[in-house]
């Protein structure tokens, strides 16, 4: 590796604490000139996400379902193990409180809506859903305003509406949350909390539901992670190491952020609730042993089932050996 010529490297990312020391150059990675883009127009984590899928990014924060559908497309992508974004996803189905859901059975055959069917929330809540309550993703009816990628899933009968879509600058998560308190939708999935008068979560005692989940299973969900276009990787073999070696660095020092109040909204939860779960251990720790294969292979089982693939690659395929 030569650290006399600095490979250019343009990444899109989120604000997430575990990222920080890399975000105001606390930790710069050997041998690449990495610059970090964090603002996207709304809704900004799509926008990201279409940005590295066409290649106007060398790469960043992805997706895990538009990675593996894309990868098993025409997506020159290497994935490297570092998930920015990691949470139990229990906590991410919400109930319109008039809707007369008490519990997972009453999902079906309601209105349930979504911001992007495909987003690896969705894909982990519907899993989730078939695996722990039977409900297969046939049994509710969908409402979305993204459907991308959801060809596989209407094939298997699904049933996915398309709302209209409300252009630029809209936040949709926060458009969703909207349309479940006026009555137009009878619950949503979301990646964020998104409770409000009039909408709560499905389980609200979530944090002991996790727990016990976690006890069983050793499954801490994987919701985004870090990829670079392949063009990269075959001119610099060693970039995805030194990229992994310098996140892995920078999540390191996420509990002195945290100390100093800088704490992300959206790492809140995952830091003050999923931590403890954990019992203790760093929710950001990278790399792909025992329980992060375990949860990729989980993942994979939920992305097949859901039709988003219509078959399942290797976790070495999609993460190669450092």
């Amino acid at each position: 590796m030569s650290t006399v010529q600095q490979v250019p490297i343009t990444f899109g990312l989120g604000k997430h604490t575990s990222v920080s020391a890399l975000l105001d150059g606390t930790v710069k990675p050997e041998g690449i000139k990495l610059t970090c883009l964090t603002d996207f127009p709304e809704p900004s984590v799509l926008v990201m996400f279409d940005k590295i899928l066409k290649g106007d990014l060398d790469g960043g924060e992805l997706s895990m379902s538009f990675f593996t559908q894309n990868k098993l497309g025409e997506a020159t992508l290497v994935g490297i193990p570092v998930f920015p974004f990691r949470s139990f996803r229990h906590r991410s189905i919400y109930i319109r409180d008039e809707a007369g859901i008490k519990a997972p059975a009453g999902l079906k055959g309601k209105r349930i809506g979504l911001h992007a069917y495909t987003a690896s929330t969705m894909t982990w809540v519907r899993g989730l859903l078939h695996e722990e309550h039977g409900l297969k993703p046939q049994d509710i009816l969908w409402y979305t305003f993204v459907d991308k990628g959801a060809e596989g899933a209407r094939r298997l009968g699904a049933s996915i509406e398309l709302m209209p879509s409300p252009g630029p600058g809209v936040d949709l998560i926060d458009l969703l949350s909207k349309k479940i308190e006026q009555g137009e939708l009878d619950g949503g999935v979301a990646p964020r909390n998104i409770t409000r008068p009039g909408v709560s979560r499905l389980f609200p005692n979530f944090p002991e539901i996790e727990a016990e989940y976690y006890r069983r299973t050793s499954i801490f969900p994987t919701i985004h992670t870090l990829v670079v276009n392949e063009r990269i990787v075959k001119q610099h073999p060693w970039v995805p190491r030194s990229l992994f070696d310098a996140f892995k660095k920078a999540a390191s020092l996420t509990g002195q952020y945290v100390a100093g109040g800088k704490l992300q909204l959206w790492d809140k939860e995952t830091w003050e609730v999923d931590r403890p779960i954990l019992g203790g251990e760093d929710p950001f720790a990278c790399g792909l042993g025992p329980s992060e294969r375990r949860t990729v292979e989980a993942f994979l089982n939920y992305l097949l089932l859901d039709g988003g693939i219509e078959t399942r690659p290797a976790v070495d395929t999609l993460f190669p050996p450092l």
